[in-house]
């Protein structure tokens, strides 16, 4: 974590999952910023690398990286034996199918106090 007058900005690395944080359309990654307040982009760093660059106080921007990484987690676990966990689902309502059921994005937000 890296403070300055700008805030406070972590970046994580994110290759491969780029799409799973992004969400539909954008809408994860709008969803994590407004419910967080942090600032969320994702960079290529290289030909083959990508980073999540995060921005913001303090608070928020742990809060969006503990939300991030736990996404990439996630689609570690279900990656292995079901790719839905990239990118969108369609008309799910925001679920998508992973190895042994269905992934609800909710939770990541309910859980820590967010609009839903």
């Amino acid at each position: 974590m890296v403070e300055g007058s700008g805030g406070t900005i972590v970046r994580l690395p994110c290759t491969g999952s780029e799409g799973l944080i992004i969400g539909p359309g954008g809408s994860r990654v709008r969803r994590l910023a407004s419910d967080t307040k942090a600032r969320i982009n994702i960079e290529q760093v290289s030909d083959i690398a990508s980073e999540c660059l995060i921005q913001g106080t303090p608070e928020a921007v742990a809060m969006a990286a503990d939300l991030v990484r736990e996404l990439m987690e996630t689609e570690v676990f279900y990656g292995d034996n079901d790719p839905a966990p990239r990118g969108g689902a369609g008309g799910r309502g925001g679920q998508q199918r992973g190895g042994d059921g269905w992934f609800d994005d909710s939770r990541y937000y309910d859980e820590r106090g967010g609009r839903d």
